[in-house]
């Protein structure tokens, strides 16, 4: 079994995956766009101040440089395409299409080169190299970690809502690409029941989907400081916190609303960028401008992993997810979560923490004040978390079940041969 992993651009969950693949010997190659080759390390040390570059440094996983296969060129398009965020969200993602455009060739040379057995692409990043990989007689495999576009848009608009039926415009040229890389794939790999269930919603047949939950990979795990149960109940008072974006998406307009509304609230550190739509809504001025609310902004996975440890709560109130992947980092961290059913996660209600409906800041309110008040149950769970993700949520883990899915992938394919 030879995989051909695409992991498209920045940091995402395909990279460890490659890296565990590599261990057991089945990953034929990885694209992606940039990536900290030698050289470029070489050359990003120095600008070491500027984020965006230590996260790029961060990219880096154990993978032979022989096994990747990396379009710089498109990664160089995909940061000028960032900084046009600043003109508009829909310049910036009009700029992206060339870089996508050029990510695709590079991945249907890779696939002509090595010809492997299963075609395993991130959605957005597939474009005609699905077809090209069908062709060939290469299973495909689409890698979707979000909902299904066909409800994502009115989520966010509609603070996690569902509509009455699956939309057929998009707001977005991303949204598109990932519609179509869905749609042409042979199977669908998501990390969440609720994805899957906006899956089937849009019209995808059950049988195509495979859900596989996420977990901590392990450089994160390493990043982790050392504690004890005895830590986490001494953290039982200290500041809450959030983490992953201050934008609608995220639930960041229900948090400031349920935190300004709660009477002697603990600290909430928040560790996340602003979305430019929100930064004026004076909300989320007033939330931000607290004196008991602090922002770091955003910050490296270590620092993340050290305010975890030191967080009892971490509360995540979004409106629509994959499966969020911080959620595993901060129960890995011995926290305590608050979250919604849109997350996507493992959290299941009064086990690993509470579950709040979408965009109801009254009930965030109230499950943060219930927390707050039972800080030793709040330790046990935070305890228990930990050691949840230890036993099952960990790199290999996440490995071993996505071949289980390529077992059944090829077993099908040879029966229909």
């Amino acid at each position: 079994m030879k995989i051909l992993l695409s992991n498209g651009s920045n940091k995402f969950h395909l990279a460890p995956l490659a890296s565990q693949l590599q261990q057991i010997g089945v990953l034929d190659g990885f694209i992606t766009s940039g990536w900290p080759t030698k050289n470029a390390k070489l050359f990003a040390r120095m600008f070491l101040r500027l984020s965006a570059v230590r996260r790029f440094i961060d990219r880096e996983e154990e993978i032979h440089p022989k096994l990747i296969h990396a379009s710089q060129f498109s990664e160089l398009l995909f940061q000028v395409g960032i900084q046009l965020r600043r003109i508009s969200e829909n310049t910036e993602q009009k700029f992206d299409l060339i870089a996508f455009g050029l990510y695709n060739l590079k991945s249907k040379k890779t696939l002509s080169m090595l010809h492997p057995d299963i075609y395993h692409y991130r959605s957005c990043y597939g474009l005609d190299s699905v077809n090209y990989a069908k062709m060939l007689g290469i299973p495909t495999i689409c890698d979707h970690s979000i909902a299904h576009p066909g409800v994502l848009q009115y989520m966010i608009e509609n603070k996690g809502n569902w509509p009455s039926f699956p939309l057929k415009t998009y707001s977005s040229p991303l949204q598109k690409l990932m519609r179509n890389d869905i749609e042409s794939a042979d199977h669908i790999i998501v990390n969440s029941d609720f994805v899957k269930e906006t899956c089937m919603f849009c019209g995808i047949d059950a049988s195509r989907i495979h859900v596989v939950y996420l977990g901590v990979d392990d450089k994160f795990l390493h990043s982790i400081p050392k504690f004890d149960y005895e830590q986490v109940l001494s953290r039982s008072k200290a500041h809450w916190l959030f983490a992953g974006g201050i934008q609608r998406r995220k639930g960041a307009e229900t948090l400031a609303e349920a935190y300004l509304s709660i009477n002697g609230p603990a600290p909430i550190v928040l560790l996340a960028g602003i979305d430019n739509d929100l930064i004026r809504q004076p909300l989320v001025k007033n939330f931000l401008n607290h004196p008991t609310v602090t922002h770091y902004g955003i910050v490296a996975r270590s620092e993340l992993a050290r305010q975890l440890t030191l967080s009892p709560i971490f509360v995540f109130p979004s409106y629509c997810e994959g499966s969020a992947r911080v959620i595993f980092e901060a129960m890995a961290c011995g926290c305590f979560i608050i979250t919604t059913r849109n997350a996507g996660s493992i959290v299941k209600d009064g086990e690993h923490g509470l579950i709040v409906s979408s965009g109801d800041s009254a009930a965030l309110a109230a499950a943060l004040t219930r927390a707050q008040g039972q800080p030793e149950w709040v330790a046990r769970v935070g305890w228990r978390n930990a050691q949840l993700i230890r036993e099952r949520f960990l790199q290999k883990h996440y490995a071993d079940n996505i071949c289980s899915v390529y077992k059944q992938v090829l077993s099908e394919k040879h029966k229909s041969h």
